[in-house]
């Protein structure tokens, strides 16, 4: 294919729009999940976050199947780590980790490339402070109106229907 024709030379390379996590501790809401599969019959959940009220993500792949079975038990010790500090008791279902944040260190992988958790088999998954929670959203009014207001019927001239309405 032939991508000349979209002129991609006169654009940025786009990081400067991304944005930009320090190593630290930090805040990671849950923002879904994937079933990977791999070699040796490995199998993980692979869960996304965002990090605090950034727009970066990072992932982190548990292990659940393996022919090696220490490898198993380590990925899932600290997806049950996890999903404990998120305040989840019983893991039926990924459904019940919509709108949980927990709190984790993030590094630089070690070939200084990209950030990665550093869960430390399950013993750095901290629950979120009240403070550091990402905030739900307000709503305004839950009220919810089904036909006009008073206002809106007085604007339009009549507060009765009309007879000869053509349905």
């Amino acid at each position: 294919m032939d991508l000349s024709k979209y002129d991609f030379d006169n654009l940025d390379s786009g990081s400067e729009s991304q944005a930009k996590i320090e190593p630290g501790v930090h805040t990671l809401n849950f923002d879904g999940y994937e079933v990977v599969t791999g070699r040796n019959n490995w199998e993980a959940i692979k869960v996304f976050f965002t990090v605090g009220d950034s727009t970066f993500r990072i992932n982190h792949a548990f292990t659940v199947g393996h022919d090696n079975p220490d490898v198993v038990r380590r990925g899932k010790h600290s997806f049950k780590a996890m999903a404990t500090a998120m305040g989840l008791d019983s893991l039926t279902t990924m459904d019940k980790f919509m709108d949980k944040a927990v709190v984790a260190p993030i590094k630089m992988d070690d070939d200084n490339k990209y950030m990665v958790i550093d869960e430390n088999f399950g013993k750095n998954w901290q629950p979120v402070k009240e403070t550091t929670a990402k905030p739900k959203a307000k709503v305004e009014d839950d009220n919810i109106k089904v036909s006009p207001s008073e206002a809106d019927l007085e604007a339009m001239g009549s507060t009765d229907l009309d007879d000869d309405a053509p349905f």
